[in-house]
């Protein structure tokens, strides 16, 4: 996990807040993500998405519901994160 989470931090833009992440495990080493955040602007949401899509270790980004209030965007996202 100590690897996981550094990679996992360097990977959140700057206008990224996490309010909570859930990890599964899964077979072959995988760990499922579930994550809950805040972001500052859509542009963020999609850097987030675009570096989790470049990143090898980091696969099937999938983001879900987005909403917006009081200039924030709170949004979900899951991914599969693969130490090889």
């Amino acid at each position: 996990y100590p690897v996981f989470m550094s990679e996992f931090a360097r990977s959140v833009p700057p206008g990224v807040k996490i309010n909570s992440m859930s990890t599964a495990g899964q077979a072959a080493g995988a760990v499922k993500l579930t994550i809950s955040a805040v972001a500052n602007s859509n542009e963020d949401i999609a850097v987030w998405m675009k570096t989790l899509e470049k990143n090898a270790k980091f696969g099937m980004p999938e983001l879900g519901s987005v909403s917006a209030a009081a200039g924030l965007y709170t949004f979900a996202l899951t991914a599969t994160y693969t130490s090889k």
